[in-house]
């Protein structure tokens, strides 16, 4: 079904205190679509009857908002400016203050509520802005003649209103004749004094008639009218003079204004409309200037005087009108003049020559003056005409005494407050004058000074350093223009610019030459390496092994990234930082910084590039390397101890970086010797791990890696190989499964190796029935016959004649059998003749099946299955109470990790008889029969979960309930904690027990405990397999319940086993189908194709389902993910499959497949093979019509592929 959701807000017209009581589930509501979310699967409603029962027109996005349409809105929240409020769709919309009513509102807060729906009028929308504008104001209230009325009124005019309304910052007035509404702010009631102002807003009572009342602005669009009643302004109104705009202001001319805003250096005025002015500080009375605010306040009247209009920038400065008249300032006298053309300031203009004294010498500019009370400065850049004039590079204007007098010549002012060159007419208090002593600016007739658009790409000049900046130079080629200098550009020895402020102090001179100049940015890039020198770093120059110099852009916990020019960079690696890794420490390289580094691998096409600080790379360093530098998988050999830091930390395990590309990969078995519960706890990103390599597979380039200690050691012996097997060899390994026709058999301390021997390889005579010699888990010695490298097959036999007690064996090495991943997977209620502990694994931890070809059946125990076979299963039947049957007799015996070695009887025995096995838990031919049998086993083997179940069995057979859970208990807390999965068997076993005889409080407190000390996930499975089985159908949905909530988002078999569960066992498809949303909106986009896949497949599998359903399903899947080839294939099975199999139906299957976008020749020679076969069975005519049909596809592949090569020579 389609789920919707309803937010707290969309409840209820009105806020609702317990919405619980309301709406209880399964009460039937009327709601509307407020916007739908295909990609996210959401659906949004409401039950505001407000809107689910208005006729008023749907906004559902801003295409189909008009201006003056009214709708309602749903307010979200408010701003200073107003309310936002929400439409239906992603349309959004803004209410202003002014918008929100007829009548003055403050705080819209105290008028409206968030959640609330108002009917609102669009006044202005734009859909590309996604921007749209409201109002609550009745339009209907303001026709066309109030429209016209509104266009009609100007800036000055004259009228009278009635008081409508009164706070106490405004008065509201209806205006006589048109009716618009005004607004008079108090201040604006009197020319006078504060008190006078107050006085006069007392007089005002609603209904007063207002008149000579002046509009001072206007808004046609928000339809506010601003007036004043400001008896000055009403007079300039009446004569003419009441500025509006700036083509109308005069210099020199006397206007009332009034204050609108008090700065901290000037006091800004406005007049009418929005044109403002600005009276500066400086322009007050001195006695003014020292008061607060200047002894003013907000709205007061002030007569003003226009000193001076710029109407481009819309910039007025005025003074007050009563200010006096500044008198002529005379021209300042030169006091004690150096030059004696020069009498007074005035005497100097641009272009004069005169001579001027050295006072002080800095590193960018000479100080002089030409008189007492006229200095100036030289910039280092105007003393030198030639670069070969400059005798010391790092400090140029050393060659310069103080107190020297020189000839200079005037070229601008020198800002000294803000550090900017100037022309003449912008001599001030803080300037200075700006000199030229180049000799060939003196003799020249005009001097033009350097500008940025005079300056071409490739051109050399002379800089002089003015300061350093991050990673560059600032350095000036005149007084104005200024470049860059890039750390990269510095010098030719790029050793240099490790330290700029040695070897490139302020003021040293650089040749330079121009990289890229924009002039109208002011930009100008430049580099002070010679042209000569050695040229840029690019990808092409790039080779391995070569050492450069580079600086560090950014430094992180795993990384350097070093800078070797503007178009090439790359990584330094924490496996390439050091040749002892215990010192590998990114954080002591800081951003800027220059560093050696060498190439070790270059990949010009991506490029992608691989540099290192490691001394034995970039110095001749002689240190011992603690840790090799790995680029290649062939380094590295099976038995290696390396280190490496860790790369990644999945919940299969944890992969470690060794270098470059190669990486290895530590299954969650091999991480440590000792249990770690949460063992990611253990592991982080970028962590220092040291390791044994246990295998190397360069086919699939795989390193597999293990942290045990015990591994780690020098003693260590690697696990056997299928390499490692040789023909002839005679090795000890354990019986893993038996079938009539022979024994499949794991090689001790190996990686699953394992193989087949055949029955007539099993004793010197005939064998009819593997099955009656050995059972799963036997521990057997066994000579290897043949081995096919190819298809990994190895044949063993275990004749008595091929083992001669005091001959030397060539045997593989014992040793533990180390658990793979794979272990902890299980496979739920498998039902069948068994008879089983339900819910248990039942202690089968098979490796990986054999493709015998003559009758082993596959076996699949990596996902979770939920069978409905068993469901009419007790939950711990075995007979009455026998839990020792057939059950434990097919299972393998083992625990995870270790091999039981053969005791000195069982060898004894060997001796005895070729062909026994070592049977480890067998007392006499019956096996244990008494608690004390069973007693005298745990001493030997007490983490064995077999030996305490069948304990426990033992004691429900004379219905000792207390006994049996004491023993589960004891077992619990006996079983080494390393031994997970024997515990959990226990534990499983434990829950049996409660489920078949306990009570509900009794076997949800075990369950509890349970989940502490197992994997949640797993134990929660293992009940709910126990309750099918059971027949407990209610607790088993509970259960699945508690699953999907816990794990929804961790494994897609969740979903599919609580939904094989409701579609088969509880006959609730409805339910299943309804878990598809919930499931793909909770799990990772990746797992949706297989998991509608699965939702399909039991459309066509269950007694329940529906096979047109699943159809549908499989069309949306396919539709999006046509390159999935594997769903044809299972749409197909499930159709040939079906309970009544529709040929039409399958063949179309078939059709659409073979048209399959992206479909590879191999992929479609099997699947016309397939359809042959399928056509065959029905028609030999329908066999050679799909031959056909292929025969066509390749043909037509054919002509694809060579026209594909046509185009890529041409």
């Amino acid at each position: 079904g389609i789920t919707g959701y309803v937010h707290e807000s969309h409840l209820a017209d009105v806020k609702l205190q317990h919405p619980e009581k309301k709406f209880r589930e399964g009460i039937t509501v009327k709601a509307r679509v407020l916007s739908v979310r295909p990609r996210k699967r959401q659906l949004r409603l409401t039950l505001k009857k407000t809107l689910v029962n208005s006729d008023a027109p749907i906004v559902k996005n801003y295409d189909d908002a008009e201006v003056g349409m009214q709708t309602p809105g749903t307010i979200t929240g408010f701003t200073a400016a107003g309310a936002q409020l929400e439409f239906f769709g992603d349309v959004r919309g803004f209410l202003p203050l002014s918008q929100m009513s007829e009548a003055y509102i403050k705080d819209p807060k105290e008028h409206f509520r968030v959640g609330q729906v108002v009917s609102v009028h669009v006044l202005d929308v734009n859909p590309e802005e996604r921007r749209m504008v409201v109002s609550c104001k009745d339009p209907s209230a303001f026709g066309l003649d109030k429209q016209a009325a509104l266009k009609a009124l100007k800036i000055g005019d004259i009228v009278s209103a009635k008081v409508s309304q009164k706070t106490e910052d405004e008065v509201f007035v209806d205006l006589e004749e048109s009716g618009l509404k005004a607004i008079i702010r108090t201040g604006h009631l009197s020319d006078k004094s504060a008190s006078k102002t107050q006085a006069a807003w007392k007089r005002i009572n609603v209904g007063n008639l207002l008149s000579d009342l002046v509009v001072l602005d206007k808004n046609e669009r928000r339809r506010a009218v601003i007036l004043t009643q400001k008896p000055s302004f009403a007079e300039a109104s009446k004569k003419g003079t009441l500025l509006s705009s700036a083509e109308d202001v005069t210099v020199g001319a006397v206007v009332p204004a009034y204050v609108r805003e008090i700065g901290p250096f000037a006091v800004y005025v406005q007049f009418g409309g929005s044109l403002t002015g600005i009276l500066p500080k400086a322009k007050l009375p001195k006695d003014a200037q020292e008061k607060p605010a200047f002894g003013m306040r907000k709205h007061q009247s002030i007569e003003v005087k226009i000193v001076s209009s710029n109407p481009e920038q819309n910039r007025i400065i005025v003074a007050p009108a009563s200010a006096d008249e500044p008198a002529p300032i005379a021209p300042e006298s030169a006091v004690n003049s150096v030059d004696d053309s020069i009498k007074t300031i005035n005497d100097i203009a641009l272009g004069t020559i005169l001579n001027a004294k050295v006072m002080s010498i800095k590193n960018t500019q000479l100080n002089v003056k030409v008189a007492d009370n006229i200095q100036g400065r030289i910039d280092v850049s105007q003393f030198f005409d030639a670069w070969e004039n400059i005798k010391n590079l790092k400090n140029p204007l050393q060659q310069v005494k103080a107190n020297e007098i020189i000839r200079v010549r005037a070229i601008g002012i020198h800002d000294s407050k803000n550090y900017r060159f100037l022309p003449f007419s912008h001599r001030s208090t803080h300037s200075l004058i700006e000199f030229t002593a180049k000799a060939s600016d003196i003799k020249a007739k005009e001097v033009e000074l350097l500008s940025y658009d005079k300056i071409e790409v490739g051109s050399s000049h002379v800089a002089f350093v003015n300061n350093h900046g991050k990673n560059c130079l600032w350095v000036n080629l005149s007084p104005t223009v200024r470049g860059r200098i890039s750390i990269m550009d510095v010098s030719d020895d790029l050793s240099h610019a490790g330290n700029l402020e040695k070897y490139f102090p302020v003021g040293s001179a650089l040749k330079v030459r121009v990289l890229s100049v924009d002039a109208d940015k002011g930009h100008l890039d430049l580099s002070s390496r010679s042209s000569t020198g050695s040229s840029e770093v690019t990808w092409d120059s790039l080779k391995k092994n070569m050492t450069l110099p580079g600086r560090v852009t950014k430094v992180n916990d795993r990384s350097v990234m070093v800078k070797l020019s503007d178009s090439v960079s790359g990584p330094v690696h924490l496996v390439d930082l050091c040749d002892n890794y215990d010192e590998a420490n990114t954080l002591k390289y800081t951003k800027g910084e220059i560093i050696r580094v060498s190439v070790v691998e270059v990949d010009k096409s991506n490029k992608r590039l691989r540099l290192s600080t490691r001394p034995s790379r970039i110095l001749s360093s002689t240190s011992p390397v603690a840790d090799r530098e790995i680029t290649k998988l062939p380094q590295i050999s099976s038995g290696d101890i390396i280190r490496g830091f860790v790369k990644n930390v999945t919940d299969k395990g944890v992969f470690v970086q060794l270098g470059g590309t190669v990486s290895a990969y530590v299954k969650i078995g091999n991480l440590s010797d000792r249990y770690i519960k949460d063992w990611k706890g253990n592991f982080q990103v970028d962590q220092l791990v040291k390791g044994r390599v246990i295998n190397v597979d360069t086919a699939i380039n795989q390193v597999e890696l293990s942290l045990k200690a015990s591994v780690v050691e020098n003693d260590y012996t690697p696990p056997v190989t299928y390499k490692d097997i040789k023909e002839g060899q005679i090795v000890t390994g354990k019986v893993r499964k038996v079938e009539e026709f022979g024994a499949f058999i794991v090689v001790d301390n190996s990686h699953n190796v394992s193989g087949l021997c055949h029955r007539s390889e099993m004793a010197e005579k005939p064998v009819e029935d593997a099955r009656r010699l050995y059972s799963e888990g036997d521990v057997v010695k066994a000579k290897i016959l043949s081995v096919d490298d190819e298809r990994k097959r190895i044949t063993f036999s275990l004749k008595p004649s091929h083992f001669d007690e005091d001959s030397d064996m060539e045997d593989v090495e014992g040793g533990a059998e180390l658990a793979s991943d794979e272990d902890s997977d299980v496979e739920m209620g498998d039902g069948g003749v068994q008879l089983t502990i339900s819910g248990t694994d039942n202690f089968d931890d098979s490796d990986e099946d054999e493709d015998d070809e003559e009758e082993e059946e596959e076996e699949d125990d990596s996902d979770v299955e939920m069978e409905d076979k068993a469901a009419t299963g007790k939950g711990l039947s075995a007979g009455k109470y026998d839990w020792t049957g057939d059950a434990f007799d097919e299972s393998d015996g083992e625990s995870t990790s270790k091999t039981k070695k053969p005791t000195a009887t069982e060898k004894k025995e060997k001796k005895q008889s070729g062909i026994q096995v070592d049977r480890t838990a067998d007392l006499d031919a019956h096996g244990p029969q008494t608690a004390t049998d069973y007693e005298r086993l745990l001493l030997g083997e007490p983490d064995s979960s077999q030996l305490w179940i069948q304990y426990m069995a033992l004691q429900m057979k004379v219905s000792e309930l207390a006994k049996a859970r004491e023993i589960a208990e004891r077992a619990i807390k006996t079983i080494n904690i390393r031994e997970q999965m024997e515990k959990l068997n226990v534990w499983i076993a434990y829950l049996n027990l409660e489920v078949a005889y306990g009570t509900k409080a009794s076997t949800e407190e075990v369950f509890k405990r349970a989940c502490q000390y197992n994997d949640e996930q797993e134990v929660h499975e293992r009940l709910a397999s126990i309750y099918i089985q059971s027949g407990k159908l209610k607790q088993a949905d509970d259960v699945f319940q508690s699953l999907v909530a816990k794990f929804k988002s961790k494994s897609p078999k969740v979903w599919e086993n609580y939904a094989h569960f409701l579609h088969v066992t509880m006959n609730e498809p409805d339910r299943a189908r309804a878990l598809l949303p919930r499931a793909t909106q909770a799990l990772e986009e990746r797992h949706t194709a297989q998991l509608m896949a699965s939702f399909g497949a039991l459309e066509f599998k269950s007694p329940n389902g529906d096979a047109e359903r699943g159809r549908t399903t499989f069309e949306t899947i396919l539709a999006t993910w046509p390159k999935r080839f594997d769903l044809w294939n299972q749409l197909a099975d499930l159709e040939i499959s079906a309970a009544e199999p529709d040929a039409t139906a399958i063949r179309d299957v078939f059709e659409r497949g073979a048209k399959a976008k992206g479909l590879k020749p191999k992929k479609a020679m099997k699947w016309f093979k397939r359809w042959a076969e399928w056509e065959q069975k029905l028609s030999p005519k329908g066999r050679d019509k799909v031959m056909a049909k292929a025969q066509e596809w390749v043909t037509a592949a054919k002509a694809k592929k060579g026209a594909a090569e046509e185009d890529d020579e041409e």
